[in-house]
């Protein structure tokens, strides 16, 4: 193990970390000296695949982390990478479904996440040849997305004019600003909240109304350089002038973002559940374009592959 696989194994072994009892029988597993614990092999498969984003890596944990819970329980012992099949996947998604209630999207996901990680054990031989393809994936109904109306951003904006004082953290930016900067450039873009916090200061031409999207920030793995409004490029001009690196500097923190969110749509009347967070801009802007000019190309305006599946 060289000194990349042993820093990927630290990482993955903190947060893939199995309960005391799990541990326990892992340890008298091992000792005969013919499994590969599921939970061993997978820092050993992120290890091997060096071109896995940080943010995939953290979904195959959650899945790697819940599928071992749910075989420790209906098994009694942590999951096997020999022992995946088909019908022993099957049979836990079909739980996630019907017992713990999740939507078939989500468990769509965990069905991608578990697929990838065992045929990862195929190929180095630690699970039997097998195609994880075959098993059923969850039917997804097509529903109309849920978005704002013009109306509703408008009241958006009006309240974030509205607030007064400095952001209470160390950058201090001011409150206006930063909300009304922000809403605008969710709209005008259809950028993905995560994305538009990490825009930094010098992927802003204020000169040419464009802002630079880079790949390593978001999902398209493309760099997209998106246009901004007059409105938009006014205010942030101002962020920028503060002299921070980051156009919306917060932190690693961003729940107090979704908080205040809430706290504004809630002040106006507006939803404020999960549906209506940040993401419900870049579904308005899909929305607007589409109706403006036509579906094909409001998805190559948000990055996203064509025909649409979701945003």
């Amino acid at each position: 193990m060289n000194a990349l696989e042993g820093i990927l194994h630290f990482l993955c072994s903190v947060v893939v970390r199995p309960s005391t009892r799990v541990r326990g029988i892992a340890r008298e597993r091992s000792q005969w000296g013919e499994e590969m614990l599921l939970t061993d092999w997978f820092p050993i498969y992120v290890a091997r695949r060096i071109n896995l984003r940080p943010k995939t890596i953290g979904i195959y944990k959650i899945a790697i982390g819940k599928f071992d819970r749910w075989h420790l329980e209906k098994h009694g012992t942590p999951a096997d990478t020999k022992l995946l099949c088909v019908s022993l996947v099957a049979d836990w998604l079909s739980d996630l479904s019907n017992k713990e209630k999740l939507k078939p999207r989500s468990v769509n996901s965990y069905r991608s996440s578990i697929n990838a990680i065992w045929t990862g054990a195929m190929i180095a031989g630690e699970s039997p040849e097998s195609n994880g393809r075959l098993v059923p994936s969850a039917r997804v109904s097509r529903t109309i997305p849920i978005a704002w109306t013009l109306d509703d951003l408008a009241k958006l904006l009006e309240a974030a004019k509205t607030k007064r004082g400095r952001r209470k953290n160390r950058w201090g930016t001011i409150r206006r600003d930063f909300w009304v900067g922000m809403y605008l450039f969710l709209y005008d873009t259809g950028a993905r909240f995560g994305a538009a916090l990490s825009v930094q200061a010098v992927d802003v031409n204020i000169r040419k109304r464009t802002v630079l999207l880079r790949a390593e920030n978001d999902k398209t793995d493309a760099d997209q350089l998106v246009s901004i409004s007059d409105e938009t490029a006014d205010v942030l001009q101002r962020l920028i002038d503060d002299g921070h690196e980051l156009v919306w500097p917060n932190g690693v923190n961003r729940q107090q973002l979704y908080d205040e969110h809430k706290r504004t749509l809630q002040s106006i009347g507006l939803p404020f559940d999960r549906y209506h967070m940040f993401h419900c801009f870049r579904k308005t802007t899909a929305t607007q374009l589409t109706i403006a000019k036509s579906a094909e190309e409001a998805s190559a305006a948000l990055g996203q592959p064509w025909p649409f599946r979701r945003t």
